[in-house]
């Protein structure tokens, strides 16, 4: 199986537009950090809110090493999580909405 880790902001823009699904459809089982799934709950007052704790395909994990956490101080805590996870867990895929600094030029 695949290990494919996402940020919050490529969830909310899914769930805004009511198909989160498609995620499942094309990797099966995502992964979210801990950070991720407590930004996304911050949203509960949002029609679009879905409890992902509740979604089966939807794995909730915690990082490690929190200490590695001080290293990316330039990230806000779900970005941060992500990139530790995803190096934590040998990652497949990551899904994340930012330009990571020394990474532009390798996207042209």
């Amino acid at each position: 199986m695949r290990k494919i880790i996402s940020n919050t902001t490529p969830i909310l823009s899914l769930l805004k537009i009511d198909k989160l699904e498609l995620l499942k459809e094309i990797y099966g089982t995502v992964i979210i950090p801990r950070a991720v799934f407590q930004e996304i709950e911050k949203g509960k007052d949002k029609p679009y809110y879905q409890n992902l704790s509740l979604v089966n395909w939807i794995k909730i994990e915690r990082i490690k090493n929190k200490e590695s956490r001080t290293f990316f101080f330039d990230l806000d805590d779900g970005e941060a999580e992500v990139l530790i996870l995803a190096n934590e867990q040998n990652a497949d895929l990551v899904i994340l909405d930012e330009i990571i600094e020394g990474m532009q030029s390798d996207l042209r």
